[in-house]
């Protein structure tokens, strides 16, 4: 799939040079909140077409990147594949959601970014909910739970938007407590206040 992905990329394939790639990185950390203000103002198929090159570019400087570098460029990476596989949830490619959600994953830990491993883990809880597979929607939850997620994310974590699964079914069938309970109770919250 990245190969696919990465048709029409914004840099040549020589190596960039260390300047260019942080100016790069700065400008990918700059724009972000603006594809996410189009995304909540013109929708998903309004920025889902731009996310293949910039995620390209994240992929070809990591190629060569190291120490400080690396890192920030592995964290910035994170955000735009969290986001880019919400995109491609929307859009209704649950294939392509999956497999940014699993980058997303493998670079916010390679960065050390626990909040953001925790945020696309939830990512992952939420895609599996809507597979209506209980047992991975739970114990991907509970995985982000695990990486120091605050309460708010560990009830997006188990967010049941489509109402497939009840809490209560949930807590008998994985023998769940009643903090965990507590915390689906919040996230019910939230799915009523969205």
């Amino acid at each position: 799939m990245a190969a696919a992905i990465g048709a029409g990329m914004l840099l040549p394939t020589a190596r960039t040079p260390l300047a260019q790639a942080e100016e790069i990185t700065a400008y990918l950390r700059r724009v972000f909140p603006e594809f996410s203000t189009a995304d909540w103002l013109l929708g998903c198929q309004a920025v889902l077409p731009s996310m293949p090159r910039h995620l390209a570019v994240t992929e070809q400087l990591l190629v060569h990147a190291s120490g400080q570098a690396r890192a920030e460029l592995l964290a910035i990476g994170a955000r735009y594949g969290e986001f880019t596989s919400w995109l491609c949830q929307d859009a209704g490619n649950a294939d392509a959601a999956t497999f940014w959600a699993d980058r997303s994953v493998a670079w916010a830990s390679e960065a050390g970014d626990h909040g953001m491993v925790a945020y696309a883990m939830a990512r992952k809880a939420h895609l599996a909910a809507e597979r209506a597979d209980a047992g991975s929607a739970v114990g991907l939850a509970l995985a982000a739970q695990r990486y120091g997620a605050t309460r708010r994310m560990q009830a997006i974590a188990l967010l049941q938007r489509r109402g497939r699964l009840t809490y209560r079914a949930l807590k008998r069938q994985f023998d769940l407590d009643d903090d965990y309970v507590a915390l689906a109770a919040t996230a019910r919250e939230l799915a009523d206040s969205l």
